[in-house]
C-alpha cells in the first residue's frame, strides 16, 4: 500500500531507527495496530538512554519534512500507539491509526563523564543527572547592593573615577575576611542579558559569588556601556544599532586597576567570568585586543561561548574575528560549564566542537552544572559541579 491509502499511516523516528524502513530517510508507512521492531544507538560518552517517547504527527512538522499531514475522518490524529518496553534500546512498537513521531531521548548520566578531551590537570570531572534548581536550596545568599562605602562583607554601589556624573556603575564586594594592606584574588563577572533568570544588571549577578563562598576574593560586577559611556545597558553592549565594545573594554581596563591599586587586587590573579551575554563576553570582552587580554589569568564561561554563533546583529561575531580574539588567550584555563542539554540544544558541545575546529590549544575543561535550567544560581547551591569549579579555581591561582 501507499501513503494516503486508507488505514496506512506514517511512522517517523527521530534520534533512531525503525526495521524495514520505507524509504531513505528512515521513514515507514504502516497498518494500525501492526507491531514494528525500533533501535536507538548506543548512548554517547556522558549520556544515558532516557526512553522512547511518541506524539501524533501532524500539522507543521510533516509540512516541513515535505510530507503533507495525512487526512483521515474516520481515524483522527490522537493516538500514540504502544512501546512494549519504552525504556529499552530496541523494543517494538504497535502502530496506532494515525501518522506518528517516535523520539530517542537521552539525558546525562548519573554515572557518566561529561565530554572532556582537555581537562585542566588531566582531570575528567564527573556528571551528574539534570536536576530542577529549585529542588536544591541554596546555601549561599548574595548580599544587596547598597550605597555604602566598600567594609568586609558588603557589596556596594561604585563608579570609576573618571566617569563621575553618568549612571555608569559596577557593584563591588570586599570578603568577610579582607583586611586593608593585604592581597586578594579577584574575580570580575558579567552579567547575562536581560531574560527570565537574568535582569541583565550589575547586581543581579551570582557566579563570582558562589565561586568564592563570600571569602578570599574580592568580586567585581563589571557594567557593559552604551555607545556614550553614559549608562549600563541590559543587552548586549553599545547602542542597539552599532554595539559598540570600546566604552565597555575601556571601563573593564580601568576599574580592575582602581580596584587592584585601591582594594589590594592582586593584578596577577585576576578571574573573568559570565553568564549567558557574560560568557560570550570572557572572550568577545576579555580578549578584545592586546590590553585588555593581559589582565585575566583564568576565564569561566557558563553558557554561550563566542564563535559558536555568527549573530547577524552584533557586529564582530563572524568566527574569523572570534579566533583573533582566542588566539589571544595564549595558553591560559578556561572552565567551560553549561546547564544539561535539552534536544537541540546543547552549549556546551557546541563550544567544545567550536574550539577544537579552531586548533587552539589551551587547559580547556568542559562540565554541565547538573541543571537544566539556564540560571547562574547554580553556583549558590551545594552541588558537584560548584564544588569542581572551586577546586579549579584554586588550582589555577596555586600554579
Amino acid at each position: 500500500q501507499k501513503r494516503g491509502t486508507p488505514h496506512n499511516y506514517h511512522l517517523k523516528i527521530l534520534g533512531g531507527s525503525v526495521e524495514k524502513p520505507s524509504n531513505k530517510l528512515g521513514d515507514a508507512f504502516f497498518e494500525p495496530k501492526t507491531i514494528h521492531k525500533i533501535t536507538s544507538p548506543a548512548p554517547k560518552a556522558g549520556k544515558v538512554f532516557a526512553g522512547w517517547t511518541s506524539a501524533p504527527g501532524v500539522g507543521q512538522f510533516w509540512v516541513n519534512s515535505n510530507y503533507p499531514a495525512h487526512k483521515s475522518t474516520t481515524h483522527p490524529m490522537t493516538g500514540k500507539g504502544k512501546f512494549a518496553n519504552a525504556k529499552a534500546l530496541t523494543t517494538t512498537f504497535t502502530m496506532p491509526a494515525n501518522d506518528v513521531i517516535i523520539t530517542a531521548n537521552y539525558e546525562i548520566g548519573s554515572s557518566d563523564k561529561a565530554p572532556v578531551t582537555q581537562a585542566n590537570h588531566g582531570q575528567e570531572i564527573p556528571n551528574k543527572t539534570a536536576i530542577d534548581i529549585h529542588r536544591t536550596k541554596p546555601d549561599l545568599v548574595v548580599p544587596a547592593m547598597t550605597q555604602q562605602a566598600p567594609a568586609p562583607g558588603l557589596r556596594v554601589k561604585q563608579t570609576t573615577s573618571g566617569y563621575e556624573g553618568t549612571q555608569v556603575h559596577h557593584a563591588l564586594y570586599l570578603p568577610t575576611d579582607w583586611k586593608k594592606g593585604k592581597k586578594y584574588p579577584v574575580i570580575v563577572e558579567y552579567a547575562g542579558n536581560r531574560w527570565r533568570t537574568s535582569p541583565g544588571t550589575v547586581q543581579g549577578s551570582n557566579l563570582g559569588y558562589g565561586m568564592s563562598g563570600g571569602k578570599g576574593f574580592i568580586w567585581i560586577c563589571m557594567p557593559f556601556l552604551n555607545g556614550k559611556s553614559t549608562a549600563n545597558v541590559g543587552s548586549w553592549w553599545g547602542d542597539r544599532r552599532t554595539h559598540q565594545a570600546q566604552p565597555t573594554v575601556d571601563y573593564c581596563i580601568k576599574t580592575v586597576r582602581e580596584v587592584c591599586r585601591r582594594y589590594g587586587g592582586d593584578s596577577d590573579a585576576v578571574i573573568l567570568c559570565g553568564f549567558s551575554r557574560g560568557s560570550v563576553a570572557c572572550n568577545f570582552i576579555g580578549l578584545y585586543d592586546d590590553e585588555i587580554a593581559k589582565l585575566w589569568r583564568a576565564f569561566v564561561c557558563y553558557s554561550h561561548y563566542d564563535g559558536v554563533h555568527e549573530r547577524t546583529y552584533l557586529p564582530g561575531t563572524k568566527r574569523e574575528h572570534a579566533l583573533e580574539r582566542l588566539k589571544r588567550l595564549n595558553g591560559r584555563p578556561q572552565f567551560i560549564c553549561c546547564e544539561a542539554p535539552s534536544p537541540g540544544r546543547d552549549f556546551l558541545q557546541g563550544a567544545k566542537d567550536y574550539i577544537e575546529s579552531t586548533g587552539v590549544k589551551a587547559p580547556f575543561t568542559y562540565m554541565y552544572t547538573g541543571f537544566r535550567q539556564h540560571d547562574d544560581a547554580w553556583t549558590l547551591r551545594p552541588c558537584a559541579a560548584r564544588k569542581a569549579l572551586q577546586a579549579w579555581l584554586k588550582d589555577v591561582l596555586d600554579e
